[in-house]
């Protein structure tokens, strides 16, 4: 979908969704768009659905083995450390408990950045980036490898035995309440 008003006009929500987290968390904020906000409401909600359901790709960076989680440290901005679910971020790493975060989502990516970075817009999309990162989107972004992140999602969770209820409307709409 391809934004048609404001400052992103002719950019596509996939766009948003991986280089202004800052201004996709701003409209999942509004609690009830008219008209074509709306529409990139829904589109976002729909994208971060997909998102979340990529499969982490990058090992633990403690046993590589497959990570399932990540964690992020007050004072860390946004420098995320993947982890198994073996492995236990706080014995292992030395945190003091309530300065680690664990970072799941997409939601609670853009959540740790406003607790602990003051939600600095930059600091937003580097946090997603690092989490797509390591979900296989490649370091040199462009229209065509956004287009194929999101349709691998789509296939992933597609092969995974999701249904297309994960990404319902209804589903999005708890994710924008989460």
């Amino acid at each position: 979908m391809i934004i048609s008003f404001g400052k992103y006009r002719d950019k596509s929500v996939e766009w948003l969704v991986l280089n202004t987290p800052d201004y996709v968390k701003w409209t999942l904020e509004r609690s009830a768009p008219t008209g074509p906000l709306a529409a990139v409401k829904a589109e976002a909600l729909r994208l971060i659905s997909i998102f979340d359901s990529k499969p982490i790709v990058k090992p633990c960076d403690n046993c590589l083995n497959t990570a399932t989680r990540f964690t992020g440290y007050e004072g860390n901005s946004y420098t995320f450390y993947a982890w198994c679910e073996t492995c236990d971020p706080y014995q292992l790493s030395g945190a003091v408990e309530w300065k680690l975060t664990v970072v799941r989502t997409y939601n609670d990516a853009l959540n740790f950045i406003e607790r602990h970075c003051d939600g600095r817009g930059g600091e937003y999309r580097l946090a997603i980036n690092t989490i797509a990162m390591a979900k296989g989107f490649p370091e040199r972004s462009s229209k065509a490898r956004i287009q194929k992140f999101f349709s691998e999602i789509q296939r992933d969770s597609e092969n995974r035995g999701f249904s297309s209820l994960d990404a319902s409307p209804a589903r999005s709409a708890k994710l924008a309440n989460t």
